[in-house]
């Protein structure tokens, strides 16, 4: 193996395993992490519209976009969201059921 296949590999391994474990802890809701999502989502999206795709390639996005968005909501199903009584801090964890949602659309996503 090259490195040119290497370090992406071990990159890509690395913001996984970093995303999973983040799914497994408590953690604060905060308004950064509710809107990053659609701010990532409409910058890459402007990214991809500014390379002039050709219609199937508009097509196969907005089903994308689509796909993305139910799967979103089944995946709030199995997050965990309360608040704290004593602070008054919304929290949310993800937990196993979510890890699972997760490492399944990571499955159906490989070719």
């Amino acid at each position: 193996m090259t490195s040119n296949v290497i370090v992406p590999a071990v990159l890509a391994l690395a913001i996984a395993v970093f995303i999973f474990a983040r799914q497994l802890i408590q953690r604060p809701v905060t308004q950064r992490g509710l809107l990053m999502p659609l701010i990532l989502s409409a910058a890459l999206g402007g990214v991809f519209l500014v390379g002039h795709p050709p219609p199937a390639g508009i097509a196969a996005a907005i089903i994308g976009a689509v796909l993305g968005f139910g799967m979103g909501l089944v995946s709030g199903q199995v997050i965990r969201v309360w608040r704290d009584q004593a602070t008054g801090i919304v929290f949310q964890r993800g937990g196993w059921r979510y890890l699972l949602v997760l490492l399944i659309l990571l499955l159906a996503r490989l070719p």
